[in-house]
């Protein structure tokens, strides 16, 4: 396993730990705490709160071995993607930092990709006003071309935008190879159809009541004084 905080990195070749830097010790002491107890979980074999530990260490004040130490945690557990995006993002902040425990984060990086399955989508129109993009249920920002790795298994993708036809496809991710995704222009929504109105019937005249004539009256009986 990856050993220290912040000094030394255990692992299987001696080589890599020599090339290893030396790094400052974490100042924040909740951060050097949650490390240290991290180390004994892993020691003790107890991987999810080691896992737990380095997390909110990691968290509360960066340090490349905290990083090492997550990254080699998750990878344990089984996250084989959040390992790789933790060497990943160590190798980058490395490099940018003139770290030089790049090479060794790149190399645990590279061998986690090949247990990944590559997904690019390729989107007709990410201009389309209001387009949001979802893959594997994360919202990313609509571009022409995106490339990720995922865990085998299916990866939904799903694009919308107002007024048009929502696309959905369902992408099987499989190890160390690489599934495209052609999302074509959406289709507007048709507008339903209005049916004109008819017009309205004029109204008929009320037919007039002609008055009562005397033949129609009633004689009134006179009755005897």
């Amino acid at each position: 396993m990856v050993g220290v905080r912040s000094t030394t990195v255990w692992v299987v070749l001696a080589a890599a730990s020599a090339a290893a830097a030396d790094p400052p010790h974490g100042d924040d002491a909740r951060a050097v705490a949650l490390f240290d107890e991290g180390r004994e979980l892993m020691k003790a074999g107890e991987v999810a709160k080691a896992c737990e530990r380095f997390d909110r260490s990691y968290k509360i004040e960066y340090t490349v071995g905290t990083a090492l130490n997550l990254g080699d945690c998750l990878e344990k557990l089984g996250q084989v993607r959040a390992a790789y995006q933790m060497f990943a993002d160590t190798e980058a902040m490395e490099r940018a930092h003139g770290g030089r425990r790049a090479g060794y984060a790149h190399d645990r990086a590279t061998a986690l990709a090949t247990k990944l399955g590559a997904v690019a989508v390729h989107i007709a129109d990410p201009d389309l006003v209001g387009m949001t993009v979802t893959i594997d249920g994360q919202a990313v920002h609509p571009t022409a071309e995106f490339h990720d790795l995922f865990e085998p298994g299916v990866v939904e993708v799903v694009v919308s935008a107002p007024g048009h036809v929502e696309f959905r496809a369902s992408a099987n991710a499989v190890a160390n190879k690489t599934v495209e995704v052609a999302v074509p222009e959406l289709a507007a929504v048709a507008a339903p159809r209005v049916e004109p109105a008819k017009p309205a019937k004029p109204a008929q005249p009320a037919r007039p009541v002609p008055p009562p004539t005397i033949e129609s009256i009633a004689p009134v009986p006179v009755l005897p004084p």
